[in-house]
This record gives structure tokens, sequence and C-alpha cells, in this order.
């Protein structure tokens, strides 16, 4: 099998701590647009972050799928405080296995697909899930999240200081994003690129950008979920040249912050960072045809 890109060490466990939740609105934008509520997959899952959000509303057979092991004993695990009567399967397999590891006519009144429709080719997967997966008129809700870099978190006491935390990003990201096994580029224009009205007759769209303050080691464990660095870290085991870009980013931001203090004569913020987040959310429903 493939290697795990999200199975290194604690990345699990991280991954369901440190990466953000989604707007509450999303939610109740996924159930208003989804017509008959009975059976849900969220395909790709991870550790089930949006699953949990929405799988009180359907009442029939509910699916949480991944083909990280590691990301899914994080989901079994939270699956145990559920209290539902109706079958909640872990499904761990290919993303397009998912119709012959089922073996049986179940099919979805929604799919969704939760930060990761970019790790598939499009158009093969829009064509799996409406001739496989989705219910003649059934929901399939993509959705995700960009973290465009940061602030330093003094944006009212200096904005010029706050402003310059953005490029250690940049560098980090830069040296990186390579390394994805993923179309990044497409997920940063919120798949826009992709042409959805030649599969689906209603397009509904959401997006939502925030700032959130973090602490300097939530931001730090938030960067090294990154699949991207985790496996530009695996290629370079060994290499004496190599520069961890994760370790350099904070050890500078570190320096900076500790050298702004100095200066202020102030103790550092608790959370001295400001991390700017977009959220965007793809609904679409009523396939052509499903043959």
């Amino acid at each position: 099998g493939k290697s795990d890109p999200f199975g290194y060490d604690t990345q699990g466990q991280n991954y369901d701590i440190y990466r953000p939740k989604y707007p509450a609105r999303f939610s109740e934008e996924i159930k208003k647009f989804t017509d008959n509520k009975e059976t849900y997959l969220d395909l790709a899952s991870g550790t089930g972050i949006l699953f949990f959000d929405l799988v009180d509303a359907f009442t029939k057979d509910c699916i949480v799928h991944d083909r990280s092991a590691k990301q899914l004993e994080v989901a079994a695990e939270k699956l145990k405080t559920l209290n539902r009567s109706a079958p909640t399967i872990v499904l761990e397999c290919d993303g397009y296995e998912i119709r012959e590891k089922l073996q049986s006519d179940l099919k979805f009144d929604c799919v969704s697909i939760a930060q990761a429709f970019h790790w598939f080719e499009p158009k093969k997967m829009l064509e799996y899930c409406i001739k496989n997966l989705l219910k003649e008129k059934g929901t399939l809700a993509l959705t995700g999240y960009i973290c465009d870099g940061f602030d330093y978190n003094y944006v009212t006491e200096d904005e010029e200081f706050s402003k310059t935390g953005q490029r250690h990003y940049d560098e980090f990201y830069k040296v990186v994003k390579p390394h994805f096994d993923c179309d990044r580029d497409t997920m940063d224009v919120e798949y826009k690129d992709v042409k959805f009205e030649e599969y689906f007759e209603v397009i509904e769209r959401d997006s939502l950008s925030i700032r959130k303050e973090l602490t300097f080691e939530e931001y730090q464990k938030y960067l090294k979920t990154y699949s991207g660095y985790n496996q530009l870290v695996e290629k370079s085991k060994g290499k004496s040249d190599f520069v961890d870009p994760h370790q350099k980013m904070f050890s500078d931001i570190r320096k900076e912050l500790d050298e702004y203090e100095t200066k202020k004569g102030e103790k550092m913020k608790e959370k001295p960072i400001l991390m700017k987040m977009r959220f965007f959310l793809v609904l679409l429903k009523n396939a052509k045809s499903n043959n």
C-alpha cells in the first residue's frame, strides 16, 4: 500500500487537536441544502472533524472513511461517545474502493469531502461520487480551509511590526509546498478552477475569513501537521545539510518576539500569533444523470 502521509508519530492526535474546526454555519448550510437526511458518508474524513459536526442530523447508516489508519484510530475513539441507534461504520480503504468495500446498495443523501478534495483528480472523483455513492438528489459538500500565514498579535500596539510575521510563513510554505502529494493550487483558489456545472445543476458557495489568536506552541504544532512538511523531513533523513524549515521559522519568530519585547520592555503575550484562515464551502446537488 501507499505510505501514509498522515501517519507520522502522533500526527493523528495532533491533527485532531491542532487542526481548526469548521465554522458552525457551514454545518447548518450543509444540513439545509441536503433534502433527505438518512445516510451520510464523510469521505477522506481524517479524524472526523466535520463528521462529528454533522452525524447527528442523519437517521440511518453513517460512515467515516479514510485511508489513514492513524487518523481513523482517533475517529474510532470519538465514536464511542456517540449515542446513535443507527449503524456508524469506520471504513479504512482508498477513496475509490469505497463502493466495493460496502458490498451493498447503500447510497448516500450526503457525501462530504473536507480538506481533502484536492487529494483526488477532480473529474475522476466527481464521476465516482455521482456513479457510485450519491443518491439521485444527494448532496456533495466540499469544504476546506487555507492558512494564509500570520501576523504578530500586536496589531493595535504596533501594526508595522505585526506585519513582519508574514514573511516567515511565506518562506516556510515556499520550501514545503513542492512536497505535498496533493494539488495545493486548486485549494488555494477554493476549487474555483473545477467545472462543477458540468456535473451538477445546483451550486452554492460560502466562504469566511477569520483571524485566530494562538500561542507560539499551538501554531508550531499546527504547521507540523502539514503533510508536505512531514514528507520533506522524511525525504531529508540523513542529509547533513538539511535545514528544517519548521525549526528555522520558529527559532526566527522566537528571536524576533524576544527582541520586540526587550525593546518595548513588555512580557510576551500568551498568544503572540494571529493566524489568518480562510474557510470555504461548495455545495452541489441534482446530478444531470446518474447512469
